[in-house]
């Protein structure tokens, strides 16, 4: 394998990490948890979603999009928020 199929291999698989951990905190959120530390969020799409109350302590975000999200007492705390997307009514915290 050469060094781009190598890259694009690595891209894949970072992509299905962040689409899983997207699943995991839409549902975990959906259960009551509003923790999520230190997880890779990089790309994620939250745009329209309620996120109320939640905490991204050391989470990278970089271009995470959350444009229309309910961020309402949202905490991001040391993150890594790179070209990060936010267009939000609501974003108190």
């Amino acid at each position: 394998m050469n060094a781009k199929e190598q890259k694009q291999k690595e891209q894949i698989t970072t992509r299905e990490v962040v689409s899983k951990n997207v699943s995991y905190v839409l549902t975990a959120y959906a259960k009551g948890v509003r923790n999520f530390e230190a997880i890779d969020l990089t790309g994620a799409d939250f745009s329209y979603k309620n996120l109320q109350g939640v905490s991204f302590y050391d989470a990278n975000l970089t271009g995470a999009n959350f444009e229309g999200a309910d961020l309402t007492g949202a905490r991001i705390s040391i993150a890594n928020v790179q070209l990060i997307v936010v267009v939000s009514k609501n974003i108190d915290g």
